[in-house]
């Protein structure tokens, strides 16, 4: 999802989360869901304090 494809542009780290959330409970299990998208988000903001 976040990488460039021939066929179609990354999404940024927050619109593929947000993808994920909209199918969490029919593509993908949403227990997992949640807790990828609060370990993701925590990084992010690691990263932009850092920075």
């Amino acid at each position: 999802m976040t990488s460039a494809r021939p066929y179609r542009t990354p999404l940024t780290t927050e619109d593929a989360l947000a993808e994920l959330e909209r199918v969490a409970g029919t593509q993908f299990d949403p227990a997992v869901v949640s807790v990828l998208a609060a370990h993701v988000r925590d990084g992010l903001r690691v990263e932009r304090r850092s920075a």
